[in-house]
């Protein structure tokens, strides 16, 4: 939040190596949920949930995702556990792409809260994320690496 209470936009920083459009945004943004009108399962996925113990009495859940709907890739780390000790994080995602012209492609995007995402135009394939975070409460965190199928 600014000072005025304003949400702010999380740091987002991309690389494009190829053609593919890079958008990220502190909200999910699959494809059903963005209104894109794609149904069905996706083309590639990998999903995970880690722990981190941040105090004697809370353990936070983080769950992690990478997806891809025809030529559109989605990364996200979303932390469940809504206690103010999990909130108060610095997380990334990043994530690498092989375009629809061959070319590699790059992005990343870096907040804090409960949601971290980006989404990816111009993929034909997400080859891997990685997906990392940090609690303030314990100087802890953890990093995961995804690779869809």
């Amino acid at each position: 939040m600014t000072p005025a209470g304003r949400p702010t936009l999380p740091f987002v920083r991309a690389k494009r190596l190829a053609a593919g459009a890079v958008a990220a945004a502190a909200a999910a943004l699959w494809p059903q949920a963005a209104g894109a009108g794609v149904s069905g399962p996706p083309d590639q996925s990998a999903t995970g949930t880690f722990y981190v113990e941040v105090t004697t009495f809370i353990t936070c859940q983080v769950d992690v995702k990478v997806e891809r709907f025809d030529a559109n890739a989605f990364v996200e780390t979303r932390v469940v556990t809504q206690e103010p000790e999990c909130l108060d994080n610095a997380m990334s995602v990043y994530g690498e792409f092989t375009g629809t012209d061959g070319g590699a492609i790059t992005a990343s995007s870096g907040g804090s809260g409960g949601l971290e995402s980006l989404a990816v135009g111009g993929v034909a394939r997400a080859d891997r994320s990685i997906h990392s975070i940090s609690f303030t409460a314990c100087s802890c965190g953890n990093t995961i690496e995804l690779h869809p199928k």
